[in-house]
This record gives structure tokens, sequence and C-alpha cells, in this order.
């Protein structure tokens, strides 16, 4: 399995995720802004600059064809870069990240509730109805 098929894989759980998870306290392009910053993040700490905008997402056709073995994806890194992404600042990320989101900088969310929303979309990539099949 290649760093792309993951990143790939995580693109497209991205995708239906944001269309699906909903969170009455938070407004949705924050939650979009939220994961789309994750996996540019997860990115590039494999060296791969997605510089994927929330735009992109939302208009992305389905790209994995590759098995991915995604209990080794989250015990090889997503795990760990979970944790190195919420240290970093969730939040800050994104008003950094400003052009990349729909928040323009004044994303207003606690961190902790950022990280659930991370959580909640690391816990449907790791469903197995979700495994890509070749």
């Amino acid at each position: 399995m290649k760093t792309i098929e993951v990143i790939d894989s995580l693109c497209d759980c991205a995708n239906d995720f944001i269309k699906a998870y909903k969170n009455e306290g938070v407004e949705q392009k924050i939650i979009d802004a939220i994961i789309v910053d994750f996996v540019n993040y997860f990115s590039a700490q494999y060296c791969v600059d997605l510089a994927m905008y929330t735009s992109d997402l939302r208009n992305r056709e389905k790209r994995s064809v590759a098995v991915i073995d995604k209990q080794s994806v989250y015990e090889n890194g997503l795990l760990t870069i979970r944790n190195k992404y919420n240290s970093s600042g969730i939040i800050k990320s994104i008003n950094r990240n400003s052009h990349m989101n729909d928040c323009y900088g004044n994303a207003v969310c606690d961190n902790s509730m950022a990280l659930n929303i991370v959580d909640a979309f690391i816990a449907e990539y790791m469903k197995e109805e979700n495994y890509t099949n070749a």
C-alpha cells in the first residue's frame, strides 16, 4: 500500500464524512475546515503537499482503488499524527490556513470539540464497511 493510496482513501472518507456529519454546536464550514486541515496535515507528515481546499473536497470524485489495511494505517501513523495535530492547536491551524477554507481566519470552536470531530472522522474511516476493495 502506497502513501498516496492511503491519502486517497482518507480523502474519499472525508468527502462522505462532511456530507453526513452534523454537530449543532459547530458550524458546518468549521467541520469541513477541520477535516480538510487534518487530511492536509496528515499528508504533510508524509511529505505530500496535498493542498486540498474545502471546495476541492466537496467536489471530489472517489479515487481509491487499492485495498487499504486501515488497522496498519491507524497503528503506524494515524493515531500519532492525530495527537501531533491536536498538540499544534486545531483551531489555530484552521485560522492560519484560512485561504484553504470558508472560515477566513475567524473559526471559533473549542479545541476539544474540534478534536472530537477529528476522532469521529477517524472512527468513520476505521469502520470495516468503509475498507476500500480492489
